[in-house]
């Protein structure tokens, strides 16, 4: 089994215009776990034979897509489906002209000890993870909500914060 090395970098770390052409020509994948506060995500090329982890806070979400941009290849970000944290990050993604796709948060949950055969799950090896399922054709283009459907899930969401306080 193959020894992963999850060894991360700071977005102000890196020589970004050095890193952007070692992907030249390739097709990029970006895929990121979202979390509250500090972002990991991994820049790949679609073998995975190129590969660098980066981490963000939130805040410099904007600062990251301007140095993706640099990558004058086709760069695609891959984010998982969890709860309200990643929205406005997949927005802003989505609002640069990134193609943005979803990756199941199960499926990388489920995964995470076929990947390196350890049953750990941190920040930087999801990023992985997600990678790994895009690579395998296991994630979906993320397709915005309209208003009605957006209003109706907030709805829904308000029920289920009263009921789960009216239960205890």
């Amino acid at each position: 089994m193959k020894k992963h090395n999850y060894r991360t970098k700071k977005i102000n770390e890196i020589n970004w215009q050095e890193l952007s052409l070692q992907f030249v020509g390739e097709a990029i994948t970006f895929a990121v776990d979202v979390a509250k506060l500090q972002q990991y995500g991994l820049l790949t090329t679609r073998d995975q034979k190129l590969s660098f982890l980066v981490k963000w806070d939130l805040p410099e979400t904007r600062e990251l897509i301007k140095y993706l941009k640099q990558f004058n290849g086709s760069v695609t970000v891959v984010m998982e489906s969890t709860g309200t944290y990643g929205d406005a990050m997949r927005y802003q993604f989505s609002e640069a002209g990134f193609n943005v796709y979803q990756a199941s948060a199960k499926r990388v949950h489920d995964a995470k000890e076929i990947f390196d055969g350890v049953p750990s799950l941190h920040d930087a090896k999801a990023a992985c993870l997600i990678a790994k399922l895009h690579q395998e054709g296991l994630t979906k283009p993320w397709h915005e909500l309209d208003s009605a459907a957006r209003e109706l899930n907030a709805t829904r969401r308000e029920y289920e914060m009263y009921q789960s306080q009216y239960r205890t």
